[in-house]
């Protein structure tokens, strides 16, 4: 359950990527889908060696590398470099605050989800 939260985290960040005309198949694409991987997925779970905060260590790892790659690219500006990293930041805490809440029950999910909902269909 919670790889399958992560894989649609990294479609939401695929989307909103695309939204902002970025390429999700080029170096910085992936590592900003691996970020929101990392991000949403308790990997201590499944990676027994991590430490507890593994998760951050894990997106902290990978958007030093994807802001290395950004730098020193010439093509690159200030928002293109920081567009990935807020998203993935976004998207990623959104994702593991709701696999959070699963722990207080279902039914308190699916509350939140309606209250988001039912404001989002009500604002026009």
């Amino acid at each position: 359950m919670q790889i399958g939260i992560g894989l649609l985290a990294m479609l939401g960040v695929h989307e909103l990527l695309h939204m902002k005309g970025l390429k999700t198949m080029t170096i910085e694409g992936a590592l900003t889908l691996f970020a929101t991987f990392a991000l949403t997925v308790p990997l201590e779970n499944y990676l027994t060696f991590l430490p507890v905060d593994g998760n951050v260590v894990a997106y902290s790892v990978l958007i030093t590398i994807m802001l290395g790659t950004t730098v020193f690219s010439k093509n690159y500006t200030i928002e293109d470099a920081a567009f990935p990293i807020a998203v993935s930041f976004y998207v990623g805490f959104g994702f593991n605050a709701l696999l959070d809440a699963r722990v207080a029950g279902f039914d308190k999910v699916l509350l939140a989800l309606f209250i988001v909902w039912a404001t989002d269909s009500a604002a026009t």
